[in-house]
C-alpha cells in the first residue's frame, strides 16, 4: 500500500513538472521589455499592453508580447537598433497575426508603414503615418 501511494505521489508531481506555468499580464514595463530587450525609453509612453508568457520545465520558455506606444521617429528608430536584429519593410495591410491579437492592434481603415525582424520575423512594428502612434508585437514559441 505505501508503495502505492508513493507512486501515485510521485506521479502527481512528475505530471506537476511537466506541466506548464502560463500567465496574462498587462504590465508596460513588462511587455515592452519582451518585445524590446530594453527599458522604457524616455520620451516613450505606453498606451497599450497585453503579454502572455508560458514557462515548460524552468527551461522552456515562449511568449507574445503586443504594444501600443506613443513614440517619436527618433525614439522608434533607436528602439529598432536597440533590440540588435535586423529589419526590413513590409505593408502591413493584412497582418495575419491570428486571434492572439488584441482588437486594438493597428485598427483598420488608416494608413500604416511597418517593419518585420529578419530573417525569423519574430518582431513586427506598425506606425500609423503622420501620428505617433506605433504598434509592436513580438511572439517566439
Amino acid at each position: 500500500m505505501a508503495s502505492r501511494s508513493r507512486s501515485a505521489l510521485a506521479a502527481v508531481l512528475l505530471a506537476g513538472a511537466l506541466a506548464s506555468c502560463s500567465s496574462t499580464s498587462q504590465d508596460p514595463r513588462a511587455a515592452y521589455w519582451a518585445a524590446f530587450g530594453q527599458e522604457i525609453p524616455a520620451g516613450v509612453s505606453v498606451v497599450r499592453a497585453d503579454l502572455w508568457e508560458n514557462r515548460h520545465l524552468f527551461v522552456f520558455y515562449e511568449f507574445s508580447s503586443t504594444l501600443e506606444l506613443s513614440m517619436s521617429d527618433e525614439a522608434l528608430r533607436r528602439a529598432m537598433v536597440g533590440t540588435g536584429l535586423t529589419f526590413e519593410t513590409f505593408t502591413p495591410n493584412n497582418y495575419g497575426f491570428g486571434p492572439t491579437i488584441p482588437s486594438w492592434f493597428a485598427p483598420k481603415g488608416r494608413k500604416y508603414e511597418g517593419w518585420r525582424s529578419m530573417p525569423n520575423g519574430v518582431l513586427y512594428l506598425v506606425r500609423e503615418v503622420g501620428s505617433d502612434r506605433v504598434f509592436a508585437h513580438r511572439a517566439e514559441y
